[in-house]
C-alpha cells in the first residue's frame, strides 16, 4: 500500500517498510472478519506506522451480514471489491468508492461481499498522475522524468521495472 503525506512531509526521504501478512491483525463478529492493514478499528491496532492517521481495514461479509461502524473523526470512504454493499441504505456497486460521513455508519451484505474502509486526516488538494501524487504539478513532472531515468530508487525485494 501506498499512502499520500501531509504536504510538509512530502519531500522527506522515501521508505519502503515490509509487515508479513501474518502481522496484520484480525477483529471478527456476527458475519463478518476484517483484517486492519493500517490504523485501529473494531478495537484492533495494525503494526504498521503511517507519518499520518491513515485507516485502512479490509473487510469480508457473509451474506445477510450487517456491520454497524461507529463515528470518526478524519474522512472515510468504502470501496466494494466483488459483490454490492447497502450503506445506511443506499446500494453501492462493486468497483465504486462511496465517501462516508463521520457519523455512525451502517453496512449490510445482501450476499456475500469483500469491500474496504480507507481514510485519514484531510491532506488538503493533491494532483494525481499515473503513482504521483503531489501538491505542486511542477513536482509530478519532475517525478514522471526520475521514474523514466530510473532514479527513483528501489523497493527491496523488487526487481521489474514499469515503464510510465
Amino acid at each position: 500500500l501506498w499512502c499520500a503525506l501531509p504536504e510538509a512531509l512530502e519531500e522527506c526521504e522515501p521508505g519502503f517498510v515490509h509487515t508479513p501478512a501474518a502481522a496484520i491483525p484480525e477483529a471478527s463478529g456476527p458475519g463478518f472478519v476484517a483484517r486492519v492493514m493500517i490504523g485501529t478499528q473494531l478495537g484492533v491496532t495494525s503494526p504498521v506506522q503511517p507519518l499520518s492517521p491513515t485507516l485502512y481495514v479490509e473487510f469480508r461479509l457473509e451474506p445477510g451480514a450487517v456491520l454497524d461502524l461507529p463515528d470518526c473523526t478524519f474522512e472515510r470512504a468504502i470501496y466494494a471489491v466483488d459483490a454490492p454493499v447497502v450503506v445506511d441504505g443506499t446500494v453501492v456497486e462493486p468497483f465504486r468508492l462511496a465517501v462516508l460521513s463521520g457519523d455512525p455508519v451502517q453496512i449490510a451484505a445482501p450476499a456475500a461481499a469483500h469491500f474496504v474502509l480507507i481514510g485519514g486526516e484531510p491532506l488538503g488538494h493533491r494532483h494525481m498522475v499515473w503513482n504521483f501524487v503531489s501538491s505542486s504539478r511542477e513536482r509530478i513532472e519532475a517525478a514522471k522524468s526520475a521514474w523514466r531515468a530510473q532514479a527513483m530508487g528501489h523497493v527491496p525485494g523488487e526487481t521489474e521495472f514499469i515503464p510510465y
